[in-house]
């Protein structure tokens, strides 16, 4: 005789909710948005999942590593591009899906963010939110100026691809968007 456990049937049916075709479709989009513009960034990615309960992409200790280093400039420069990292899984939903649903967890985390890497410039809230909106906007003309690549790493997470293979299907995406040399 088996008993259902609260827990483990709360898993299983959020689970099976967003493995319905519209919200797979905006899970798989939000996280192929972080990838995309962390890869951008310079960031190398090191893993991402895609279940109901911890969707996320992981980036490597060494990206954490180059952050910290550096003078002030390079400090704000991480800043702005771990922003852009963050804010770029709900520019996703609404580049693919017309609107963000997702997102919360990210504002909260690069929240943290800011009160380590940046607490002066950007501690008060009307200052983070200035430069949230700003990386949104960045997020957004970014994916939307790589949306041939964006759509090719969501096909490659519907598939269960692995890194390498994302990489290697960004990579190739955006290889055929560059123009021939000599047409004139």
């Amino acid at each position: 005789l088996a008993v259902a456990r609260p827990d483990a049937l709360r898993v299983a049916l959020s689970s099976a909710a967003l493995l319905s075709g519209a919200q797979r479709r905006r899970l798989i989009y939000h996280e192929a948005g972080h990838f995309l513009v962390g890869h951008l960034a310079g960031l190398r990615v090191a893993g991402y999942s895609l279940s109901a309960g911890s969707s996320a992409v992981r980036f490597t200790d060494d990206a954490d590593a180059r952050f910290r280093l550096g003078g002030t400039a390079a400090a704000d420069a991480a800043v702005d591009a771990i922003a852009c990292v963050s804010m770029a899984g709900l520019a996703a939903e609404v580049v693919a899906c017309g609107s963000a649903e997702g997102g919360l967890d990210d504002l909260t985390q690069l929240r943290t963010v800011f009160a380590e890497f940046a607490p002066k410039q950007l501690s008060k809230t009307r200052a983070q939110d200035e430069r949230i909106r700003w990386a949104t906007l960045m997020a957004l003309t970014l994916l939307t100026r790589h949306r041939r690549e964006l759509d090719t790493l969501a096909a490659a997470f519907e598939r269960g691809a692995s890194v390498d293979e994302c990489i290697a299907a960004v990579e190739g995406a955006a290889a055929a968007e560059e123009p021939a040399e000599g047409g004139g």
